[in-house]
């Protein structure tokens, strides 16, 4: 006999815990190679610049005197013209540590969103 107050409830049972996932997501890119990165952080004396995804992950990157810099019309630009908030478009080589090959400012369209980072059969 259960004692007065006591429905038959058992215990909770202890479920483990989810490993997080190994799997790396690759990063998407545009058919020239260009990831789309808001610009966290510059630091011109080292040549180094702290990109962040839309998805919040950050990397940090080279740049070196062969990296090209473009303003949304095609214009050249130095690495002065660039400010933390700006949002880029960029070619990135290496693996560990990356170099920035190309930089290009310029939003991200309605349309690029959706395609990269949204692509929801619903919105389509």
């Amino acid at each position: 006999m259960r004692p007065h107050g006591q429905m038959g409830m058992h215990p909770p049972t202890m479920t483990p815990p989810v490993p997080a996932s190994t799997k790396v997501e690759t990063a998407k890119t545009t058919a020239k190679g260009e990831q789309f990165f808001i610009i966290a952080s510059l630091d011109q004396s080292k040549s180094e610049i702290l990109l962040k995804r839309p998805d919040e992950v950050t990397e940090l990157v080279n740049a070196t005197p062969k990296t090209q810099y473009f303003d949304e019309n095609g214009k050249p630009l130095k690495l002065s013209d660039l400010r933390a908030g700006d949002t880029v478009w960029v070619i990135l080589s290496g693996g560990a540590n990356p170099t920035a090959i190309h930089i290009r400012k310029g939003q991200m369209t309605i349309a690029e969103l959706h395609h990269y980072y949204l692509d929801y059969p619903e919105i389509k």
